[in-house]
């Protein structure tokens, strides 16, 4: 086995001072967010017992794909980022123009009607509807689940039934399902783009990195 790196001198390849340096750095930040959220969702895809778990990192990847994409949104006018755009291949202009539909027009958007309110409600524990939520609420058997001494063992499941059901009011399981689907294919796109587009920017200052091969044994 073996690992291949690319090693340069921070400074030499990203300027600070430039808004593509800024842009391709700040993406390969919500790059690895991502990625540690969707490996993370997909191990616990097919646990039932870890269903909480499973909603919580859903709502973790909900709100970093909420913020990264607003930071994609701000920049797509800037020139030098439609100069870069403009230099990748057809698949991965797909992908990005895939990220701008899912909050361009914003009205009707992904981003708005589904993970813009799931975000506010939930990311903000002092919510001044947080009582006409809860007697919105159609009642509903919840549970508290103790396999354990331990506090890792105590599972309050009624506090993420209200937060489902705050987030999306009763909806079906199916139609919460299609959100998570989609939600995963924007995650995919964006990671898939983002390592598209770093692996094209390194090459423009390929004089100023080197690549080695390592073995990994």
């Amino acid at each position: 086995m073996y690992k291949q790196e690319a090693v340069f001198k921070f400074k030499e390849v990203f300027n600070p001072q430039e808004v593509l340096s800024q842009w391709i750095i700040k993406l390969s930040m919500a790059r690895n967010d991502f990625l540690y959220v969707h490996n993370r969702l997909f191990e616990l895809s097919d646990k039932k017992d870890k269903a909480g778990e499973n909603f919580y990192y859903f709502r973790i990847a909900l709100s970093h794909y909420r913020e990264a994409i607003k930071y994609i949104d701000k920049h797509k006018e800037k020139k030098k980022i439609i100069e870069f755009i403009s230099i990748l291949d057809k698949k991965t202009k797909d992908d990005y123009r895939k990220l701008i539909e899912s909050c361009s027009p914003w009205d009707g958007s992904f981003v708005k009607e589904k993970i813009l309110p799931v975000r506010n409600n939930l990311f903000h524990y002092y919510n001044d509807d947080f009582q006409l939520n809860l007697e919105n609420l159609d009642d509903f058997f919840t549970r508290v689940i103790v396999s354990g001494n331990s506090r890792s063992e105590v599972d309050l499941v009624f506090a993420d039934d209200v937060s489902l059901k705050i987030s999306f009011g009763n909806i079906e399981e199916q139609e919460f399902k299609e959100i998570l689907l989609e939600l995963v294919q924007l995650l995919v796109a964006f990671i898939r783009f983002i390592d598209k587009a770093i692996s094209t920017y390194l090459l423009i200052k390929q004089q100023r990195v080197s690549y080695f091969v390592r073995s990994s044994k």
